[in-house]
């Protein structure tokens, strides 16, 4: 029996790009921190910050469809010390519904905030964040700080 040249579709459904994969990295973080320093600016306008939240969304669809490697690869972009990268690392895990993610993204948030880094005021998962993909954080975060509460409150 003669196999055809070239790939079965379900092999070529489990290949992924590194390359394109860490661009959509790269940019979703670079997007969500120009959009939040937009936000403020007079010659931005609403139609200006929709076309870059729906930008933001694309590259993080991307790296949604890349599964573990564009998680990998979120992670790996922790080393620039930025908001977005955070940002973009809170958002797989969080729409992942993966617990030991999302502590992984917290942890990251929290760290570069009480590290004094250039984390604007921090909006990441508490419902005030700026594209549709960072509301699947909200109810996380809340459950999370509920319980952080308690166990504060016993010690």
């Amino acid at each position: 029996m003669n196999r055809a040249i070239g790939f079965g579709p379900s092999e070529i459904s489990a290949i992924v790009n590194r390359d394109v994969v860490s661009q959509h990295a790269e940019e979703a973080a670079f997007l969500w921190t120009t959009r939040t320093k937009a936000i403020g600016e007079p010659h931005y306008s609403l139609q200006d910050l929709v076309r870059v939240d729906e930008r933001v969304e694309a590259h993080l669809d991307g790296l949604r469809v890349a599964g573990d490697v564009g998680w990998d690869l979120c992670r790996a972009n922790l080393a620039n010390d930025g908001p977005g990268e955070v940002f973009a690392l809170t958002v797989l895990a969080f729409g992942a519904g993966n617990r030991e993610r999302m502590r992984d993204a917290l942890y990251a948030g929290w760290f570069q905030r009480w590290a004094g880094l250039i984390m604007r005021p921090f909006r990441i998962g508490f419902g005030c964040c700026c594209t549709r993909s960072c509301r699947c954080t909200a109810p996380w975060v809340s459950a999370h700080a509920r319980s952080t509460a308690k166990i504060l409150k016993r010690h």
